[in-house]
C-alpha cells in the first residue's frame, strides 16, 4: 500500500512512520478493509499481539520544548 517512510516525533519518540497517500483509491481500499478486519475480530488485542505490534519497545527520548 505504500512504501513512503518519515522520521516523525510520536509519544516523545522519533520513530520511522509510513505516510500514506488516502486520496488514491487503491491506499483507501486497503486500508479500509484492514480496518473491517481488526474490528470483525472476536478479540481485536490477541490479533495485534498476534501481529506483533506489543513486541518491541522503543527507548523514550526528551524533547526539550
Amino acid at each position: 500500500m505504500g512504501s513512503r517512510q518519515e522520521n516523525r516525533l510520536v509519544n516523545g519518540t522519533q520513530q520511522s512512520v509510513y505516510i500514506y497517500a488516502c486520496h488514491d483509491p487503491v491506499v483507501a481500499s486497503g486500508l479500509t478493509k484492514a480496518i473491517e478486519e481488526f474490528f470483525a475480530h472476536p478479540n481485536p488485542t490477541a490479533a495485534l499481539k498476534q501481529a506483533g505490534a506489543f513486541t518491541s519497545k522503543k527507548q523514550m527520548t526528551l524533547v526539550k520544548k
